[in-house]
């Protein structure tokens, strides 16, 4: 398999536990890593390749679990940064019983919004 390297969004995607109901109504939600950047990593490291995540998370609760999360299944982190002065991204997900979508995002103070790489990419070691 082939190496990849993702750059973009890392955050927390909040599911609802009641199914088929609009956001406004979701009483109970379950806390998934997610940002496609960071999925598509995930399900590279889980396939048995390299990927590696360029991005950044608020040096918070859920930028904890994100970073642990990536290592635990194989993701190179080591540009995957902490920021003290801004926070992880939140979005609350919702599937209607007719299909409609809802989306709300906390990502004023997003911690992947003010990425910017430390310096030149290094190879991926193999």
């Amino acid at each position: 398999m082939k190496n990849l390297c993702a750059i973009g969004e890392a955050l927390i995607d909040f599911i609802p536990v009641e199914k088929g109901c609009r956001l406004k109504d979701v009483e109970n939600f379950h806390r998934v890593v997610g940002g496609a950047p960071t999925n598509v990593a995930g399900a590279v490291a889980k396939l048995g390749g390299h990927a590696k995540i360029l991005s950044q998370v608020g040096a918070d609760a859920f930028g904890d679990h994100i970073v642990e999360t990536l290592q635990k299944v194989g993701v190179d982190t080591s540009e995957l940064h902490q920021s003290k002065d801004y926070d992880t991204s939140l979005a609350f997900v919702s599937l209607a019983a007719n299909g409609e979508r809802d989306f709300s995002f906390y990502r004023k103070t997003a911690a992947d919004l003010h990425y910017k790489p430390s310096g030149l990419i290094q190879p991926m070691r193999t």
